[in-house]
């Protein structure tokens, strides 16, 4: 049974303002969660209903893959921090679909089939990073949608967020959040050690110059300096130490979702630990629910948590590999086209 909306705009905005005051009690705290929660779950059936058509969208592109997650509420709180004139109401990435293509003529091949279906909701607003990567060299295509139904009217003006990124744009978001995770570091926010976010900035270029687009602002468009910066901040980084510690801790946690079949997917990463937890919940209610129950267990944050739905357990992987901290492909690309574009008889990238 799909969840709906049992709050009012104003008791749910109330809400996101009020959780993260220092001075409320518990049971306050527990009371406006227990709304975020229900606003968050309510978006589940039109974030399903998006992820259909996307797979429909997606058929005969190679490699091409589409999943769907709920915003992790770590991540709501933390964004309603950041931004405290923002609505909760109004958010836009509660729900979200990812799509993954092998090129960046996939990319503008799947927007330009969005916009020419049939579909009747509404595009609220659409934007391209890879026309102008963010400052910290994102780069991908994002599409906000209103939903719009005649038919089921229970969810009619819900926000959901589409995302389509190139294997190499993903390759780069996702070494992002794991390498944060290891390091700490809320390099995905902007946030932590100059030098990572200045290594990502490179990359960044790296894989931009790789696929003709733009290059993110303040990295020279000379591949001869961005290679060089590259391998000077590996050094000064220990890259090659740092990703192959990930990649042996990878082997760990990717063996823990071995032998998986479709559905709804709770997953559960602790990092100081290397321990993953894969769960899976038959019914999307159930799944909100223990999805909900253990976030609000998390107080000490001790770890990352997410729910995603994946018609193979294999596209989950690769649409997360974060969670389960495989970043060998990241690790082999960039070797590869350090390789391509320099002097590599000289790096010490290594993968």
């Amino acid at each position: 049974m799909w969840k709906k909306v049992e709050y009012i705009q104003s008791e749910i905005n109330t809400a996101g303002e009020k959780v993260n005051d220092p001075f409320i009690s518990s049971q306050q705290r527990a009371d406006y969660l227990k709304i975020i929660d229900n606003w968050r779950a309510a978006h589940a059936f039109p974030m399903n209903t998006f992820a259909v058509n996307l797979k429909h969208q997606i058929s005969g592109i190679p490699s091409a893959i589409a999943v769907q997650r709920l915003k992790r509420l770590d991540t709501i709180l933390h964004k309603l921090q950041r931004f405290p004139n923002m609505k909760l109401y109004r958010m836009q990435d509660l729900g979200g679909c990812r799509v993954i293509v092998p090129d960046i003529a996939s990319v503008f091949a799947i927007r330009d089939k969005l916009k020419n279906s049939r579909i009747r909701h509404e595009e609220k607003r659409f934007t391209n990073y890879i026309e102008k990567p963010r400052d910290t060299g994102y780069r991908g295509v994002h599409i906000i949608y209103k939903y719009k139904s005649e038919r089921i009217t229970d969810y009619n003006g819900l926000l959901i967020e589409i995302q389509i990124r190139t294997r190499l744009q993903h390759l780069w978001a996702t070494a992002v959040e794991t390498i944060g995770a290891f390091t700490q570091n809320g390099l995905k926010f902007n946030q932590g050690s100059d030098r990572w976010l200045r290594f990502f900035q490179v990359v960044s270029a790296l894989f931009a110059f790789e696929e003709g687009t733009p290059l993110v602002e303040g990295v020279s468009p000379s591949i001869d300096a961005i290679i060089d910066e590259l391998l000077s901040l590996m050094k000064e980084l220990d890259v090659k130490k740092r990703l192959n510690t990930i990649q042996r801790t990878a082997r760990k946690l990717t063996a823990a979702g071995k032998n998986r079949s479709a559905g709804f997917y709770l997953l559960a990463l602790d990092v100081e630990k290397s321990a993953l937890t894969v769960k899976k919940i038959n019914g999307i209610a159930k799944a909100t629910e223990e999805y909900n129950k253990l976030e609000n267990s998390n107080i000490d944050k001790k770890l990352d948590v997410v729910l995603v739905s994946t018609q193979r357990f294999d596209t989950l992987i690769h649409a997360y590999p974060n969670y389960f901290a495989d970043i060998h492909d990241f690790a082999r690309t960039l070797h590869f086209l350090i390789a391509k574009h320099g002097d590599f008889s000289n790096s010490d990238s290594g993968s």
